[in-house]
């Protein structure tokens, strides 16, 4: 995984009030981790801009 990507997911869950919140966020970040990597991946492939990178995973943040 990307060291930003598991920052940014230990950076959230750790934001979170009780422990219970946190290992839940810690858990869906780690499971849709992959999956936004390798989204991000296919878009580089294709020669989709930087900014347009940035919003590869959007559509799975709302499960948050």
């Amino acid at each position: 995984m990307k060291s930003n990507l598991v920052k940014d997911i230990l950076w959230l869950s750790f934001a979170k009030k009780n422990f219970n919140q946190r290992i839940l966020y810690l858990f869906k970040g780690l499971v849709f981790a992959p999956f936004l990597i390798r989204e991000e991946r296919k878009q580089k492939r294709k020669g989709t801009s930087a900014s347009d990178i940035g919003l590869a995973g959007d559509d799975v943040y709302p499960l948050f």
